[in-house]
């Protein structure tokens, strides 16, 4: 069963991948003006995440795409980062999740979903053990951007 998509969910899903290239792309000018270089791969790893939150990738496969090893991607990445890629990949999805519930009436399972959880009681465990309330709450607690 593949769900209608609306052309405004397209629109703004186009939209969150255009502010995520850009923010990717500050963090990498500010990075270079303050602290020495973010290492190319790491950058790279962190654009395949984002372009694939709703996707499992493993740590191998995304090592292999961006030409390391597993352990030096996860050491690199630790070490450049300051967190694990399975943290920094959750974090992605949270805040994720956190603007789908902000901007759109879509259910908690379809956010669910479309931030990498097919289980929806996983996902409102995780978002409320990450941010205190459940997905639910926070859309209720949340005024629109």
């Amino acid at each position: 069963f593949q769900p209608v998509v609306h052309p405004a969910a397209q629109a703004l899903e186009a939209g969150f991948q255009m502010l995520e290239r850009l923010l990717i792309r500050c963090y990498e000018v500010s990075s270079l003006a303050d602290h020495a270089p973010m290492d190319h791969r790491i950058l790279e790893a962190c654009q395949i995440l984002s372009a694939s939150l709703s996707a499992e990738v493993s740590i191998e496969e995304l090592a292999e795409q961006v030409f390391l090893s597993p352990s030096r991607l996860a050491h690199l990445f630790r070490e450049q980062v300051g967190v694990s890629i399975v943290r920094w990949r959750e974090d992605q999805r949270i805040i994720r999740a956190k603007l789908l519930l902000q901007t759109t009436p879509l259910p908690v399972a379809v956010i669910g979903q479309q931030t990498g959880y097919d289980d929806q009681l996983y996902f409102s465990r995780v978002f409320k053990k990450r941010v205190g309330v459940s997905p639910s709450e926070y859309r209720k607690s949340s005024s629109p951007l």
